[in-house]
């Protein structure tokens, strides 16, 4: 996100994240809340799912941003992470917020090492 708003400016920036939000939206469920979590992060809330769900719903996110990525000739890649509800444990969103933030530094950091593996 950085690299757009830099060398294409804010305006194209916001397009970028609006763009990006109209991908999330088209790759999940319909009853899915989604949330701009802050800057480039985004929450996607979704009930009674099982892991194949996410898993597919990621899938259809990738697919969905390597066309965007082929029809306007930029490169924007995602990291994720997912956390489900345990009533046991979890006293609060914060809790799930925490695990799903913590997969996706995970996935953020995976991405950069074979990122340099490439280089």
């Amino acid at each position: 996100m950085k690299r757009v708003n830099d060398t294409r400016g804010h305006l194209a920036g916001d397009k970028l994240l609006r763009d990006f939000a109209t991908l999330l939206r088209e790759a999940m469920p319909p009853d899915a809340k989604l949330y701009r979590y802050g800057g480039d992060e985004f929450i996607a809330a979704l009930h009674d799912v099982s892991l194949s769900d996410v898993r597919r719903c990621q899938r259809r996110l990738e697919r969905r941003i390597n066309l965007y990525n082929e029809e306007n000739g930029i490169r924007i890649g995602v990291a994720s992470g997912y956390a489900f509800f345990n009533p046991e444990t979890d006293h609060g969103l914060s809790e799930i917020v925490k695990r799903a933030d913590a997969m996706l530094y995970a996935d953020k950091r995976a991405m950069k090492r074979a990122a340099s593996r490439d280089d």
